[in-house]
């Protein structure tokens, strides 16, 4: 796993290593609240790029036409690493997107990614060549973040962790790609009831978690069951065409509609209880899908999904817990 230093329709802002600039007292007192170094670990503030606090803040949110080419490419990536194959020849984005050039993820040198302001990559994966490896003895094998939005700041923290407040779920071996961090989705749930998909249907694909994708893929069959029942649930709200690989779309912003509940529960008891926003996402100003899709390969739990939620790797313990509120 990597964690783009810039994330959220792909990106999050690493503040230490952006250009300074000046910043209010508010912001000042929202990255005391994270950014400490001590024995217990590393602590650092993330910033969406769209928040008055980010030390490097982008001008206006990326076209998502160029947010589903980033995540097409890096679906493709994982996909060739997976299957052990060499992965397609490099996609290029103009530059008027507001992005730079994807490459192939096994040059370690091309990290420049969708953001040509982003400083890097952070490491985290399960190998010796990760941040976290290198930490590991000094803070401890564990890592958690709060993936933010532009409303408040999230956070990133390798070392000590206050276990009572996540909920976990194994982390599952798997001989696809030790680095990678798997887990088992066991179900999910509309308004309360369970979609009516066969349970072997989650676990008919391995299922990996990565802050870097940003629609979470399921397996067909779990992904249409979904799709049909948010639509249900939705009533009255009208629909709009499809957005790209987003099939399941409605008239409005996510904001002004009425969105169910809807549940991720994971073996051993991990549920992500979805607010509106990890649920939907807004392609453009009158238009808002199913911020998930199918797939037939990897399953792939996404950085929308994660959003707002404390999410933490503790890979001493292989498992990975989750915790509401986690950015407030």
């Amino acid at each position: 796993m990597e964690l783009l230093l810039l994330l959220l329709a792909g990106s999050l802002i690493f503040p230490l290593a952006a250009p300074a600039r000046e910043i209010t007292n508010a912001c000042t007192s929202q990255a005391n609240v994270f950014q400490h170094v001590n024995g217990t670990g590393m602590h650092l503030t993330l910033h969406h790029p769209q928040s008055p606090c980010s030390p490097a803040p982008l001008p206006s949110a990326l076209p998502f036409s160029a947010v589903i080419v980033h995540d097409e490419a890096r679906i493709a990536r994982l996909a060739s690493r997976l299957a052990k194959t060499p992965s397609s020849r490099p996609t290029s984005l103009r530059k008027s997107t507001g992005g730079a050039h994807l490459r192939d993820s096994q040059a370690p040198a091309d990290n420049e990614g969708l953001f040509g302001r982003s400083a890097g990559l952070i490491g985290l994966a399960r190998n010796k060549l990760s941040l976290l490896y290198q930490l590991a003895p000094s803070l401890g094998d564990s890592f958690s973040y709060c993936l933010p939005t532009s409303a408040s700041p999230g956070y990133l923290s390798i070392g000590s962790y206050t276990p009572a407040e996540y909920s976990y779920t194994p982390m599952v071996s798997s001989s696809l790609d030790a680095s990678l961090y798997f887990v088992s989705l066991a179900s999910m749930s509309v308004a309360g009831s369970p979609l009516a998909v066969s349970p072997s249907e989650y676990g008919s694909l391995a299922t990996i978690i990565d802050s870097g994708t940003v629609i979470t893929r399921l397996p067909t069959a779990v992904y249409t069951a979904l799709s049909k029942a948010l639509g249900a649930a939705m009533g009255g709200a009208p629909r709009a065409p499809a957005y790209s690989i987003l099939d399941t779309c409605f008239k409005g912003q996510v904001s002004k509609l009425r969105v169910p509940a809807v549940d991720m529960a994971f073996a051993g008891g991990a549920t992500l209880k979805l607010a509106p926003g990890n649920v939907l996402i807004d392609v453009d100003e009158s238009t808002t899908c199913l911020a998930f899709a199918a797939t037939d390969s990897t399953a792939i739990i996404g950085n929308t999904q994660q959003q707002t939620f404390s999410v933490v790797y503790d890979v001493a313990q292989s498992r990975i817990g989750f915790a509401a509120g986690g950015c407030s």
